[in-house]
């Protein structure tokens, strides 16, 4: 798939960067529901088997993937699905762009076509009627800076105070939209954590201290602390091992959820 490069600015982290001895380029995506070595290993071993891929590296602590590919042979849509094919996400976000200067369908296609071509970008829809553009794209390749760049170069303009993200809760505000959505799930492990903590003291109580309650009694008590524990805290576990299961393969969620639910 072929990548337009951005010259007049230093480039971004995550960008994909040509290496012309060899017709390579490198690329970094961010990789949704590690959550160990073994998740590190999967993902390379699956990404170094498709065709054209020379090099993989993941970083379990930034949640990343770093490939290196023959363009003539692989793209991004392929190395997307070799990911999802170990059974892992590779986040995207969405962007609301308002354009300023189209009048015909013919301008449509000129923004769509040179959003479509900036690394990361897996789609690039213009409305003419309302004048903006949706465009899907990988977070750690391309941002807000190179969507301008990219409309400005077909000739048109983006209302600069009006560009925002899903992620964004007003306006124009520049604000990292990966950073936000990792300590968003941060903070729901966090809680989750805290209230299984609990539960599992409350339940462990119940077990050990002399109360005042027949056997029978403390079973149903323990079963309707224990339930939300499973189901809710452990939620990510199960969709996990969905997700790996799907493409006939196990992970570490596979062996949490099926530990658990024995």
């Amino acid at each position: 798939m072929a990548t337009e490069q951005i010259h007049d600015t230093a480039p971004q982290e995550g960008a994909t960067q040509p290496n012309n001895a060899d017709n390579q380029v490198e690329a970094m995506l961010p990789i949704g529901g590690m959550t160990c070595a073994s998740c590190v290993r999967r993902v390379e071993k699956s990404l170094a088997k498709v065709e054209g891929v020379s090099d993989v590296g993941v970083n379990l602590a930034t949640e990343r993937a770093t490939v290196k590919y023959d363009p003539a042979k692989v793209d991004m849509a392929a190395l997307k699905a070799a990911v999802e094919r170990a059974g892992y996400t590779v986040p995207t976000e969405e962007a609301m762009l308002p354009i300023e200067g189209m009048t015909c369908a013919s301008c449509v296609r000129r923004v769509e076509k040179s959003l479509a071509k900036l690394p990361g970008v897996e789609l690039a829809n213009v409305n003419l009627a309302t004048e903006q553009a949706t465009v899907r794209y990988n977070p750690a390749m391309v941002g807000r800076d190179e969507f301008r760049k990219a409309v400005e170069k077909a000739g048109y303009a983006v209302r600069a105070e009006q560009v925002r993200t899903e992620a964004q809760g007003a306006p124009g505000e520049a604000r990292d939209v990966e950073a936000e959505r990792r300590a968003h799930e941060l903070a729901d492990v966090q809680r989750k954590f805290i209230f299984a903590l609990v539960a599992g003291l409350v339940v462990m109580g119940i077990m050990f201290l002399p109360l005042p309650w027949p056997m029978e009694t403390r079973n149903y008590i323990m079963l309707l602390i224990a339930t939300p524990v499973q189901f809710w805290a452990g939620w990510s576990f199960y969709t996990g091992t969905w997700r790996a299961l799907r493409h006939l393969s196990t992970n570490m969620n596979t062996l949490i959820a099926v530990g658990t639910s024995a």
